[in-house]
């Protein structure tokens, strides 16, 4: 205790909170389905659902009861927020703070907490209430736990608002570029002049291996794969609209040599054709060599014809598309893509060069906003880290 001020003192979470999980009614999909309403639903991590009624109608926060995230509290929030009216079932407890423990205090001690210690690992990590009962938390006096709830949750906010931003943007985009290329592919369609719909393989580069996909994944590489040399490129390494540079799995340079013919280089487009299919993004410039594994597609466009950010994004949103690889995917469940299925993939786009630049254009300029925006985002969030820490140790005090 001698590392926090002397008025400080420790309470487990039996002591200090009301836990009222006797309240919970777990609801199965079905049923959620013939109950849709304005109330959301909470399960272990997220709301999952809104449906027609609520049993809670006051603030407390939720903690995971099993499948949490609780070894990944460093970078996730293992506890959630729950206000208004709400339901909740069976996979969360639902704690409030009692007359000396303010409840929002409680959440941002135990959102970013490391309760491991408390956890039963099995075949299911699970907190029971006994457990939960016995997590101990740090508790200042409670004006001084309300002062720090107010700043961390004005953080919030500002993490709240950026967010929301970013979700707009990218809405807007979104639905801007949808609009041009339906619009584009019906006049296409009605033979206009000024759109035509190609194909993916019209579009590829005159090259011996405009479209690859590498011959393993790093499960058959395992023995020959290096702590450095070449990146080995994964799924992980695909967001949507996003080249993700980290790098995990590499080469040696005497095996790049034998899978060459599999190097993606940049301005290519890498697609997922396993996991989470259909996600792709255009490789940024600057890149080194690089080889694709086998969960992935990488296609060299023929810049002349097309932007390959354009193609990117309609592989990724346009409607057409999308149905495209769901009535094409292999498994019934769209977990592959097949090669034939990319090829014939239509890519509507306009014939005059004036237009063409003006989209990619606009969509340049909007990702670049989004860019600067989750980088505001992450400085915000480093933030919240470093005052949280510094006010619920007592490292630094609030005036009250």
């Amino acid at each position: 205790m001698s590392d926090y001020p002397s008025e400080w003192r420790v309470e487990t979470i039996g002591d200090i909170c009301e836990i009222h999980d006797f309240k919970r009614i777990p609801l199965s999909s079905e049923q959620r389905r013939d109950r849709k309403g304005p109330y959301p639903y909470y399960g272990a991590n997220n709301i999952q659902d809104s449906i027609d009624d609520f049993i809670f109608d006051f603030d407390a926060v939720l903690l995971a009861e099993d499948g949490g995230y609780y070894d990944e509290y460093e970078t996730r929030d293992i506890a959630q927020y729950a206000t208004g009216r709400y339901w909740v079932n069976n996979h969360a407890h639902i704690l409030t703070g009692s007359e000396s423990l303010d409840t929002r205090f409680l959440y941002f001690s135990l959102v970013r907490k490391n309760i491991c210690p408390w956890i039963n690992t099995g075949t299911r990590a699970k907190l029971n209430q006994a457990d939960l009962r016995q997590i101990e938390i740090v508790v200042p006096p409670l004006p001084e736990q309300k002062k720090i709830a107010e700043i961390l949750s004005g953080i919030d906010r500002q993490i709240g608002l950026i967010s929301r931003a970013i979700d707009s943007n990218r809405a807007a985009r979104n639905a801007l570029m949808e609009s041009i290329f339906h619009e584009g592919h019906r006049k296409a369609t009605n033979r206009s002049d000024e759109w035509r719909i190609w194909t993916v393989e019209e579009l590829l580069a005159n090259s011996a291996t405009p479209m690859r996909s590498g011959p393993f994944g790093s499960a058959l590489l395992k023995e020959e794969l290096a702590d450095e040399g070449i990146p080995f490129l994964g799924i992980d390494n695909v967001k949507t609209e996003e080249f993700v540079p980290t790098f995990k799995r590499f080469l040696p340079p005497q095996k790049f040599q034998q899978l060459s013919r599999y190097e993606v280089f940049p301005h290519d487009v890498m697609i997922t054709i396993m996991g989470t299919v259909g996600r792709s993004c255009v490789v940024p410039a600057g890149i080194g060599p690089c080889v694709s594994s086998k969960h992935t597609w990488t296609m060299t466009f023929d810049r002349h014809k097309v932007a390959p950010e354009i193609v990117c994004w309609q592989l990724n949103h346009f409607s057409r598309t999308r149905k495209r690889f769901s009535e094409g995917s292999q498994g019934g469940v769209m977990d592959a893509i097949s090669s034939q299925t990319l090829r014939e993939t239509e890519v509507p786009f306009p014939t005059a060069q004036d237009l063409a630049e003006r989209i990619l254009g606009y969509y340049k300029i909007s990702l670049r906003h989004e860019k600067e925006m989750r980088a505001r985002l992450e400085k915000t969030r480093l933030l919240k880290s470093a005052v949280s820490s510094d006010l619920l140790s007592g490292r630094k005090r609030v005036s009250v």
